[in-house]
Order: C-alpha cells, then structure tokens, then sequence
C-alpha cells in the first residue's frame, strides 16, 4: 500500500480545530488528520451493514406501502401506487 497525497479545503474552524489537536498531541496537521480519518472512516464489514439496513429499510417501507393497498380500492388506484413504490427503491446503487 503506497502513500497518496490528497488535497482538499476546510474551513477556518476545522483548521483551528486541527491545530489545538495537532498542538495538544505534538503531531503534525497530516497526522491528526489522517489518524481522525482512520478511527472514524468506516471498514468494509460496517459498509456491508449500511447497505443491508438500507434494504431493510426500503423492505419496511414497501411493506407498509403494501399494506396500505387494501380492499375497496380501484385497480388503477392500485397500480398507480404501485408504480410509486417502485420508484422508491433509491437502494439500488
């Protein structure tokens, strides 16, 4: 694994922030950064989490969508909020 130089902007409050951890700690701006990045950034098992509770969430919301269907109902008024629970499958990435 090589190193790899990232540039990005902050705010002025995050740099102050960097710099009382980074003077507090006698460690450079990069290496509070990148050890906050490391602590904080999620691995690949807590990713798989994310992307299961996103489809468990979407199953919940299609199965009170469906349930909410009911009797009484005319069959366009069915499809129609059938065609509106498809649409809400932002899961699928």
């Amino acid at each position: 694994m090589g190193l790899h130089k990232l540039e990005i902007e902050l705010t002025d409050d995050l740099i102050s922030r960097i710099d009382k951890v980074s003077a507090a700690t006698k460690h450079s701006r990069a290496e509070v950064v990148v050890e906050t990045l490391r602590e904080n950034l999620p691995g690949e098992k807590d990713l798989e989490a994310l992307r299961v509770e996103e489809r468990l969430a979407a199953w919940r919301r299609f199965q009170e969508s469906v349930s909410n269907i009911g009797s009484g109902r005319s069959q366009e008024e069915i499809d129609r909020e059938l065609q509106e629970i498809r649409q809400d499958r932002q899961y699928d990435v």
